[in-house]
């Protein structure tokens, strides 16, 4: 199988504590990333709900801001 490569930004902590998470469970980005890419062709649609932040709260706000970058 040939492979290619794929650029993802994110924030060093979140890549970090996911990179933690999946070593205890075995797993590497790559596996893990090949494993979301692959349930998105089995089942047509994101394999998770995704649940908007509450905009409601300062916390809400801090933590999303979108426009950081």
């Amino acid at each position: 199988m040939s492979a290619t490569n794929v650029q993802v930004r994110m924030d060093p902590e979140l890549k970090s504590a996911t990179e933690a998470v999946l070593k205890s469970m075995g797993l590497t980005m790559t596996v893990a990333i090949t494993m979301f890419c692959q349930q998105v062709v089995n089942q047509r649609r994101i394999p998770f709900e995704i649940v908007a932040p509450r905009m409601d709260t300062k916390e809400g706000w801090e933590k999303f801001n979108f426009n950081e970058e």
